[in-house]
């Protein structure tokens, strides 16, 4: 199968047209569209949805979409592994992270390396520790900052972090040292990232607590905007706690919930997300 092929169709479904793709990638339309139809053929059936606002992929392509990144990525890490025998580097990596606190952090380290690789094209995002590792099975990234997860064999742990209570710092906890986990079930909730797998949610269904939830948001900062309301009680990691500032308490739970967070990197990584996971590794361990 064709790895250009396979790369038309896969820029075309990231940037959502026909004609981005074709900028993206350097083809005239007519040439990636030729590619999308070729692909079709060989695969025997429909990869992409047409319409004035855009493409999508078909339920087929969505089931032989990893596959698709499998051959590009292939494709692409055989390419670096010939320019590094002939002594050059470059290539595109894309690595997430579930933590906004490390985002300085990986800037750093990212302009160290790209004194060294000038080449070598870095693209970074950020999710939830689930929705990264799904999308580096998928192949969508090469490289991932998360807390661990099942099946993430490649796990190189970076630090521990602890789940910690905000709550009020007008409330009755204000004279206690820990936040009971108990007093969970019964003081209102305020979910961050509702509806998603996360280190609380994970935490919350371990221990077997239902929570009374009173309101929900995707923003850190309104969940802690929320509790300082006196509306709630939200559950948060200690390393984006630190972060924050406002008229909250950050207690530690009792008893005490701690996660590992580490990198994981997708199958047969290539050379140039290998040289940026070995010089983060470097850069973020202690």
């Amino acid at each position: 199968m064709d790895s250009e092929k396979c790369r038309a169709i896969l820029c075309a479904l990231e940037k959502g047209t026909i004609t981005k793709a074709a900028e993206e990638l350097g083809y005239t339309v007519s040439g990636i569209s030729k590619m999308i139809v070729s692909l079709e053929q060989e695969t025997g059936f429909a990869l992409l949805h047409r319409s004035k606002n855009g493409v999508m992929a078909t339920a087929e392509c969505e089931i032989v979409l990893p596959h698709l990144r499998a051959v590009v990525a292939a494709a692409d890490a055989c390419s670096q592994m010939a320019d590094s025998v002939r002594g050059i580097h470059r290539g595109h990596v894309r690595i997430g992270t579930a933590y906004q606190s490390y985002f300085r952090s990986f800037a750093s380290a990212i302009a160290k390396f790209h004194e060294i690789y000038p080449d070598i094209h870095v693209e970074l995002e950020q999710g939830t520790s689930t929705q990264l590792v799904s999308k580096l099975r998928d192949g969508s990234l090469d490289l991932c900052l998360v807390s661990m997860r099942e099946g993430c064999d490649s796990f190189a742990s970076v630090c521990r972090d602890e789940i910690l209570a905000w709550v009020p710092d007008t409330s009755e906890y204000r004279a206690l040292s820990a936040y009971p986990v108990e007093r969970l079930t019964h003081d209102a909730y305020i979910s961050i990232y509702p509806g998603e797998e996360t280190d609380n949610s994970r935490f919350l269904k371990r221990l077997g607590i239902q929570v009374k939830e009173a309101y929900c948001t995707t923003e850190v900062f309104a969940a802690m905007s929320l509790v300082e309301a006196g509306l709630g009680t939200a559950l948060i990691n200690r390393l984006i706690a630190e972060n924050i500032r406002g008229n909250i308490l950050a207690l530690p739970l009792d008893p005490p919930q701690y996660i590992d967070i580490g990198i994981v990197e997708r199958k047969s990584l290539g050379p140039s997300a290998t040289r940026l996971k070995d010089f983060l590794l470097t850069a973020l361990i202690p």
